[in-house]
């Protein structure tokens, strides 16, 4: 189970189709002001994500930080609801 955050975070991973959001990008798709959210709460969010990814899928490559520009999700994903 995913987080709201991690939901939307991942859902615009998803969208972007393997291409790098920008830090900027991805805290705007979490509903958040990029000026006013702690950045380390993204990194945190991002970490616990990536562990949920590893355990799913055994892919430890499957969510890539770019470092100082943002993240990409290198393997496609399902997302179910319910």
């Amino acid at each position: 189970m995913l987080t709201t955050t991690e939901a939307l975070v991942l859902a615009a991973l998803a969208r972007a189709g393997g291409r790098q959001l920008r830090t900027e990008q991805i805290i705007q798709a979490i509903g958040k002001d990029p000026e006013s959210y702690q950045k380390h709460s993204l990194e945190a969010a991002m970490t616990r994500l990536r562990k949920k990814i590893q355990d799913a899928c055994a892919d430890d490559l499957a969510l890539q930080s770019v470092r100082g520009e943002g993240y990409r999700l290198s393997a496609s994903v399902q997302i179910i609801t319910g």
